[in-house]
């Protein structure tokens, strides 16, 4: 009968725990929610403030898409696709590299070279967007 008891108890915790860890998970569930609803409406206002879009393509790989560059059709869009899963970004120009960041660049710019080796060297990724951004301006005015 002690046994049947004791076996009881633990049934009883073993539910109170269940039921805790559902209430936990819905709470949690509720405040992403509740944040992904903020986070449409902030995502567009920079989107549309800064002419830039950044859309994921898969993990770790990162599609960039620049509007406002050309001085004669502002809807034309410049993009990069970048491949972040490692520190140390290569350039895809470069024939003998086997990863590279920049996997796909529209239309291709002849410093992406130069560009990928500043980034290496300062970490500065936000800067390199910016990078991007004049070297796209500088080949849209050619």
């Amino acid at each position: 009968m002690k046994r049947v008891k004791q076996s009881k108890r633990s049934v009883n915790v073993a539910c109170l725990y269940c039921r805790s860890d559902h209430v936990e998970r819905s709470v949690e569930r509720r405040a992403l929610a509740a944040q992904e609803s903020k986070n449409g409406p902030e995502l567009s206002f920079w989107e549309e403030h800064l002419a830039m879009k950044i859309e994921g393509v898969k993990e770790d790989v990162l599609r960039i898409v620049y509007s406002h560059i050309s001085e004669t059709d502002w809807m034309r869009e410049y993009s990069l696709t970048i491949d972040l899963s490692e520190r140390d970004y290569k350039g895809a120009t470069r024939p003998n590299y086997s990863l590279t960041l920049v996997i796909e660049c529209k239309p291709s710019i002849s410093q992406l070279d130069e560009l990928v080796q500043k980034l290496n060297r300062t970490r500065e990724f936000f800067e390199f967007l910016k990078w991007m951004r004049q070297a796209f301006k500088e080949q849209s005015s050619k």
